[in-house]
């Protein structure tokens, strides 16, 4: 699936534009990182790619076709397109793993079973195999965040908007969710993160820098990712 942005302005208020004629285009199975230093405007970018912000002017695109501003085509868009992992794991702390991956396929219509089996895969791909009836509230920290990326796995959309899905894990963890977040690309997932994490965005396809609100490219892996 091929998304775009073109143009895109946002602005908080009477406050200056966070975005100011953002442009970017993401190909099918690519991931992109967004670099930039904190209060860039980074998660707004994110956002308002994933449709949960209303742009102030400009368009997005997937596959070349414009997403309609209308509440229920947006929201169809917005829940057929896109897995998210939020900075904040935002999970539910009294209840099982289990049963917050599972809100991931059982949200895209997936039957108990079928969604059973997505958990499990999700779970092992982030090294969390074997921990479906423990409650999140015992979790570490990590763990935790590691719950809400396989939460996004297990929803299996075309577009995964990840912002700084590594913030909170060790080295040694990083790089396995690095692993299975790319590995996702192989099946024709684009992913989009926004992360200060370098080694995670040297292992991207690209990276961009959002810098005084628009989008300049940084460098190209295709070769190395």
């Amino acid at each position: 699936m091929r998304l775009a942005i073109r143009e895109v302005h946002h602005t908080y208020g009477g406050g200056a534009p966070v975005l100011n004629g953002a442009n970017l285009a993401i190909d099918d199975s690519e991931a992109v990182a967004i670099l930039g230093p904190s209060g860039s405007g980074k998660t707004t970018l994110l956002t308002v790619i994933g449709l949960i912000q209303r742009l102030s002017r400009g368009t997005i695109e997937i596959d070349d076709r414009e997403v309609s501003e209308h509440g229920s085509a947006r929201r169809r868009v917005r829940d057929s397109v896109f897995s998210w992992i939020f900075q904040s794991a935002n999970v539910l702390g009294r209840r099982t793993v289990f049963d917050n991956v599972a809100m991931g396929p059982l949200s895209r219509g997936r039957n108990s079973r079928d969604a059973s089996d997505d958990v499990a895969a999700a779970l092992e791909r982030v090294g969390l195999g074997g921990f479906e009836d423990r409650r999140v509230y015992t979790l570490s920290g990590g763990e935790v965040q590691r719950v809400a990326i396989a939460r996004a796995f297990a929803r299996s959309t075309p577009v995964i908007l990840a912002d700084e899905p590594t913030g909170q894990l060790d080295a040694a963890t990083s790089g396995m969710v690095a692993d299975a977040l790319l590995t996702r690309r192989s099946r024709g997932v684009s992913i989009l993160v926004a992360t200060h994490d370098a080694a995670l965005a040297r292992r991207c396809d690209r990276a961009v820098h959002l810098l005084d609100g628009r989008l300049v490219e940084a460098h190209s892996n295709h070769e190395s990712a």
